[in-house]
């Protein structure tokens, strides 16, 4: 991916062709590409990702190519390998890290830079692995890198950010390449000068493991021999320990003990304060300091007894070289040790016991207290150098003694003394010759005097001890008898308490042998049951097999069963589709004249339909247009189908409504279940309507039996009103009708709705309409009244429309059922009154 986007850059010509390089200038161009701190592309690619770091930009803000310096690409799988023009040369690695020590590093606070320098040193060791480079200069940069990574744990080891596991982890991966480097270089006959000082940081850094100095055994004699090896052998040594708690599960990852250990942790400090230890050291060794101390202390807690006097916490202070105080008692508290405070001064109270166990009191935590940097003993060892000066070595004078194989740091003369902290230097001051010679005289005369006084004090103090030896005699007379008899006591007693002892054994012998012939008598309890479940369980086993052997079987018989049954099922289907095969045929040879017959019946009642409406049609245009013929509209309309005789009827029927509502009794709450019962409402139709069936028999030319038909409408079936009257007039739930059979004709009762279409044969039987207003809500704008009274006005005309359509000008009788609005039953009356007179 990165190929294509410098290739695409070269093409746009953000990037010189290192091919065809046009001009002098892009080939010197791209020639400094390859030697600089950072390739062009990486930079133009981290400044459009806005990944360039504040020390890679100007003081505008903008990107300063000078500046930039190569960053760690970590390899993962799906990333190219680098472009070999991308690779630095060991000049350019060499220039970049002096730069990033000389220039960053010394112009800048550490705890700001620590990450960008450590990020651009993983990029010079990444670019020295992959050219393969192990010679002289490789050496000396992991050098100086590895020096710059043990500051970092001295100087950054209290700051937030700072994490300590991973500034170790590329520290030991640093030294581990060096080793290899040592040994690569050997094999060539080629020596390094600073092979023993790295070979003794790697020691310290892998302080608690016994392998690494038993490997340190196989090295030339000239490096094992090394002033820093010895020290560091002898710091490892020293930083062993053998009271560590063994490794369980909730104490993981823990140091193993060594055997036979010193613990001598006061002459590891007094080590490490002493002007043989190199600051480097130290800063190795301030790593293990607070694991140190813990077995320091463990290691007091149970040397000191309880019974003595308390230790003052200032002299283990001293010793296990704490800054302060409080150090040291944050620690103690951290650890469980009590600490007196009655004296005045705190005092450490080792070895309290516990109440119950008699162990020491002690607790051991997960982890180790995080580390401080010690101002006491390893910072004055930096002496005032600079972090450049220690990184390149420089200003730093090693004095080795050939034959006593010591040897001796001369640090810069400003440099305080870094044994302070154990031991306090006397005031001197200068004086004159004259009050120097008589002050010694005086100084003579003073110890003369004071000779004298000390020596008659020692006479006198002789006479007190000889008198005090005498009486200590005697009392030591007075309590020998005095011992003899209570020795003569305690031995009778010793005897009663013996023949107590061997007579509570004999007991415990007969308790012990009736406990075994319990336990011998419980074991054959035990086998036997353990025989009687064995025997159990075996017949558990062979009873499961039998079930399962006759659920095996149960399950083959239902399986043929099952297989049996699927065959005559099969067997009946077929027979099934034959007889239905046979049926629809005998059905089609019977019911096809039926059918054809219906058709005709059906076909004829349209045509007479169709010949009636084109009648009604003639009629009313013959009287209108016929010049010849004296009637006019006026006459050939009847009256009740003019619009004086519509208004005259719809007053009469709103008077006659008012009048039944006036007379109207409101029923009484028992009598409310009476409302939803069914009610055969024929056996009051059929008397009103004998005749005129008879008289229409008479006029009828086929000799089919008469039928009458009563249209309840309603808007929706789904509605509380429509409820009502398919409960009321009894209808079925599929048709929504309801039919009574009688000898001389059929009375039907029909609910339709607007979406129902009226046959011809329904509208010739049709002999009134029960019209349902359906019922709203209260509370009613206008506008919903005004929509509600137009949408039931529209289902009144289509009705009345498809009447028309099939026979014109029949008169069919019309019941309107509403439910009263808001505001009383005359307006309903009225607003009723008004859709009546537009429809008639």
């Amino acid at each position: 991916m990165r190929v294509q986007e410098r290739q695409d850059a070269i093409d746009n010509g953000l990037l010189p062709d290192p091919k065809n390089p046009t001009t002098l200038n892009e080939a010197i161009s791209f020639r400094g590409t390859c030697v600089a701190k950072c390739p062009e592309f990486e930079i133009a690619e981290r400044d459009y990702q806005n990944l360039l770091e504040s020390f890679e930009k100007d003081q505008d803000g903008n990107v300063d190519p000078e500046k930039c310096v190569k960053a760690y690409r970590r390899s993962a799988a799906g990333v190219e390998q680098p472009l070999p023009s991308d690779v630095r040369t060991p000049d350019a690695l060499i220039s970049t890290l002096n730069y990033l020590i000389e220039e960053t590093l010394t112009n800048n606070n550490l705890e700001q830079c620590h990450a960008f320098v450590r990020d651009r040193t993983r990029s010079i060791r990444q670019d020295f692995t992959l050219q393969n480079l192990r010679d002289i200069t490789a050496v000396e940069a992991h050098e100086r890198i590895a020096r710059f990574h043990i500051i970092c744990l001295h100087e950054m080891c209290e700051v937030a950010q700072f994490s300590m596991q991973q500034e170790l982890e590329q520290l030991n991966k640093v030294l581990l390449s060096l080793t290899e480097f040592y040994d690569d270089l050997r094999e060539e006959g080629i020596e390094s000068e600073n092979e023993a000082e790295f070979r003794a940081y790697y020691l310290l850094s892998h302080i608690r493991d016994q392998d690494i100095a038993r490997q340190a055994q196989t090295l030339p004699i000239h490096i094992f021999r090394h002033p820093y090896m010895t020290q560091a052998l002898e710091l490892h040594a020293l930083s062993q320990r053998n009271n560590e708690i063994m490794e369980t599960s909730s104490r993981r990852n823990k140091p193993e003990n060594i055997e036979a250990s010193q613990n001598y942790y006061s002459k590891l400090f007094k080590m490490i304060a002493d002007d043989q230890t190199s600051f480097l050291m130290a800063c190795m060794m301030e790593c293990h300091f607070s694991d140190i101390r813990k077995g320091a202390l463990k290691a007091m807690n149970i040397a000191y007894m309880a019974k003595a006097s308390c230790v003052p916490a200032e002299h283990v202070r001293r010793v296990l070289a704490y800054d302060s105080l409080k150090h040291l008692l944050e620690e103690l508290v951290l650890y469980g040790i009590p600490i007196n405070m009655s004296l005045g001064e705190p005092t450490i109270c080792f070895g309290v016991k516990h109440y119950r166990t008699k162990a020491s009191v002690f607790r051991e935590p997960l982890s180790n207290p995080a580390q401080t940097r010690s101002m006491t003993l390893v910072e004055p060892k930096k002496g005032g150098r600079s972090l450049r000066e220690i990184i390149n070595a420089e200003d730093t004078q090693v004095t080795l003694n050939s034959n006593t194989h010591m040897m001796s740091f001369k640090a810069p003369t400003n440099a305080p003394p870094v044994n302070a902290w154990m031991n306090a230097a006397a005031p001197t001051f200068r004086k004159n010759d004259e009050s120097q010679q008589f002050a010694e005289q005086k100084q003579k005369q003073l110890e003369l005097e004071s000779i004298r006084s000390r020596a008659a004090a020692a006479e006198a103090q002789l006479d007190r001890e000889r008198k005090k030896v005498e009486a200590a005699m005697e009392k030591k007379r007075k309590e020998e008898a005095e011992k003899e008899a209570l020795k003569l006591q305690e031995q009778q007693r010793i005897l009663k308490e013996q023949q107590e002892q061997e007579r509570k054994r004999l007991e415990i012998e007969q308790i012990k042998a009736e406990i075994a012939k319990r336990e011998e008598q419980a074991r054959i309890k035990q086998e036997q049951e353990r025989i009687k479940r064995e025997n159990e369980e075996k017949l558990k086993q062979e009873q499961l097999a039998e079930r399962l052997r006759k659920k095996r079987e149960a399950a083959e018989a239902a399986r043929l069963e099952q297989l049996h049954r699927e065959k005559i099922e099969e067997l009946q289907d077929r027979i099934h589709r034959q007889r239905i095969t046979r049926a629809k045929a005998l059905i089609k040879r019977k019911l096809t004249p039926c059918l054809d017959r219906v058709r005709q019946r059906i076909q004829k009642r349209n045509e007479k339909a169709l010949e009636r409406r084109r009648m009604w049609h003639f009629n009313l245009c013959l009287g209108i247009r016929n010049p010849y013929s004296s009637l006019n509209i006026s006459m050939l309309r009847p009256l009740h189908s003019t619009p004086e005789g519509i208004r005259e009827r719809v007053s009469k029927c709103m008077q006659y409504e008012k009048y039944a509502l006036d007379n109207v009794k409101q029923p009484l709450q028992d009598q409310q279940a009476a409302i939803w019962q069914t009610e055969n409402f024929s056996l009051n139709i059929y008397p009103r309507i004998r005749d005129k069936m008879f008289q229409r028999a008479k006029t009828q030319d086929n000799q089919d039996k008469l039928e009458w038909q009563l249209f309840v409408s309603v808007p929706d079936e789904k509605l509380d009103s429509s409820t009502w009257f398919s409960r009321k007039f009894g209808f079925d739930d599929e048709f929504h009708s309801r039919r009574e059979r009688y000898q001389d004709f059929n009375i039907t009762t029909r609910m339709i709705t607007p979406s129902s279409d009226l046959p011809s044969k329904w509208v010739d039987e049709a002999g009134a309409i029960i019209f349902s207003l359906p019922e709203s809500k209260e509370s009613k704008t206008p506008q919903e009244i005004a929509a509600y009274w137009s949408e039931n006005k529209q289902r009144l005309d289509k009705l009345t429309a498809d009447l028309q359509r099939y026979y014109p000008g029949k008169q069919i009788p019309i019941l309107f059922t509403y439910f009263p609005d808001t505001s009383n039953t005359e307006s309903t009356l009225e607003k009723s009154q008004e859709i009546l007179t537009g429809c008639m």
